[in-house]
This record gives C-alpha cells, structure tokens and sequence, in this order.
C-alpha cells in the first residue's frame, strides 16, 4: 500500500494539443491542390480526449468538485493554449495540477476513407508526477506507456492506484519490451492489434493477448472495425464494434480508454466494461473532433438503445444500467 492515502479522483497524464479535425476528404490532398470538406471540429486532443470523454460520462446532477478529473500537461501560454485551457475549463477538467509553456502543442488531423493523417508541432513530454503531486494521490490514474515508465516509482510507492495504460507507434521499428516495463504497476492495457502483436512477436491478436495477460491483469487489444479482443489471464473473450459509418476515427481509442475508466468505476465486470467502452468510441466516430463529440452518459444510453438488436447483439449491455441519464 502507499505511504499516502487516495483522494477519490482521477488523473490523466500526459500531452495535450489543440486539434483541428477536416473530416470528408475525398482522399489524401495532393501537393498545391485545396480540398473544402463537409465536416471541421476544433478541440483539446491528446491527454485531453481522455480527460473530457471521462468528465462527460461522470456527468450526473449532483457531480461535486472531487470527481472531476485532473489532468497532468503542459498547456500554452499563446492564443492556442488559451483556447485549449477554455475548452479543458468548460468541460470540468480540473487543472491544478496542469503546468504552462511558450507554446501549444498542435495538430492538423485529416480524415478520409475511414482513417485520418496527422501532422503535429510541439512536444511529447510528460510531467513528474512527484512534482505536482503533493499529498493524497488519486484513484485512478490514465496515461501512456511513456508517462508511466517516467513515473513508475511513484506509482508503485502509491500503490492501491487504479492504473490504465496505453502505448503508441514505435517509430525506431524495434518494438523493445523495455518500453512495456511500466506493465508490472498497471491494471488494464489497451494496445492496439498491431503494437500488441510486434510487442509479443506473435501472429495473431489472440496470442498478443495472452502473451500480454501474463504481465498484467486485464489486457484489451482493439481492433478498429473488428471491435477488442481481452483477456483476463483465464477469460479470453472477443467483443465487436458497431457497424456503423465512421466520419472521423480522430480520438476513438482515447474515448475508449475513457469507457474503461467510467466502467472501473462503476464496478462492472470485464466483459460489460469493453462493451461499454466500444459503445462510446463507436458512438465518438459518428461526428468529427475527439473530445468534442464524447458522449455523456445520457447521450450513450439513448443512442445504443435507438439502435436495433440485431446491431447491438454482441454487445454486454448490462453497462446501461450504471450509466447517469
């Protein structure tokens, strides 16, 4: 057990831009050519897709100051950092612990045909923990592999913490397991199919995810349009996504992340939690912008129970019951 006690809340670490979303390219622009779209959307990205999918499902009239998450970032002081600080602010992110800097990370994301490109100016730093953090640590902590590696001696010395972790692209090719170290103090690991099978140096998503069970008690490997694949160590289970016309994947799978911190908790069990959770990434595809299209718990529990039974038969929607509508 830490040396500390929890405070209740939730963390999310790690780097936060001001996205500008274009959805409904015909394809990708070719040089000197301009292409007017159907949909934009400007919003906090990055850790922030977390934050304020988190803060919108939490959303219920009697929400006290405790319960809002509190993100962990560098924020701009520049016009851009302003407007991302507003967005955070109107959506109930507590920014104590956030830090300012010169600039603000941006990126331009550009969805067509299914997927998006990015292109991005700033910084993937990430903040220590032992730094902003004094006294009473939260619940429940939400970051990447990166933040937790960086802050892997805090988090243990915490030790009843909550922790969701996830990991990105490795650009050196090398898929090193040393970059997974941070597994031995996380509770739920959400990698892609791709990132899972090159960590493991396994053939299929079922393999990945036993392999990666081993190291850490639940493991969810999404799958895009194929939904997530998770094991628990015992249970291997596979859950579909929706299917569903998707406008812009821009933040789905931080929406993701976000469900399985609202289902941990609401207590639900592993199976109802991933449906819960692909629910709300499906439902975020739907419209163009991360956070800014994030349902609340009213939102989900109207749109998935719209939709017929033969769409949502794979789902385990015992989760409707914990959300607030």
């Amino acid at each position: 057990m830490g040396t500390v006690s929890s405070d209740g809340s939730t963390c999310v670490i790690g780097p936060v831009f001001l996205d500008v979303v274009m959805s409904g390219l015909a394809g990708p622009p070719r040089p000197g050519e301009e292409q007017w779209v159907s949909g934009c959307a400007i919003t906090a990205g990055g850790a922030a897709n977390q934050a304020i999918a988190i803060a919108r499902l939490l959303q219920a009239p009697d929400t006290d100051d405790s319960s809002r998450p509190r993100l962990v970032a560098t924020i701009g002081q520049d016009r851009a950092g302003h407007l991302v600080a507003d967005i955070l602010t109107s959506e109930g992110i507590d920014l104590r612990w956030a830090s300012r800097c010169d600039r603000q990370n941006v990126t331009t994301s550009l969805a067509f045909n299914g997927d998006r490109a990015m292109v991005t100016y700033g910084s993937e730093s990430v903040s220590l923990l032992a730094d902003v953090i004094q006294g009473d640590h939260p619940a429940a902590l939400v970051a990447d592999m990166n933040a937790i590696n960086a802050n892997h001696d805090s988090i243990a010395q915490w030790g009843d913490v909550w922790v969701l972790g996830d990991v990105g692209w490795d650009p050196s090719g090398q898929w090193d397991i040393n970059n997974l170290r941070g597994l031995d103090v996380t509770d739920v690991f959400t990698p892609n199919e791709t990132e899972a099978m090159r960590y493991t140096r396994t053939d299929s998503v079922e393999e990945a995810a036993r392999a990666l069970s081993k190291k850490v008690p639940l493991v969810v490997v999404t799958c895009g349009p194929r939904g997530a694949v998770a094991c628990d160590g015992t249970d291997l289970f596979t859950v579909p996504a929706l299917d569903i016309p998707v406008v812009d994947p821009t933040g789905a799978g931080d929406v993701f992340s976000a469900g399985l911190t609202f289902a941990h908790h609401a207590g639900l069990q592993p199976r109802a939690a991933v449906s819960l959770a692909i629910a709300a990434s499906n439902y975020t595809v739907r419209f163009p912008g991360g956070s800014s299209s994030a349902p609340t718990g009213s939102d989900l529990h109207h749109w998935v129970t719209s939709l017929s039974r033969d769409l949502t038969k794979g789902l385990d929607l015992t989760f409707l019951d914990v959300l607030n509508v």
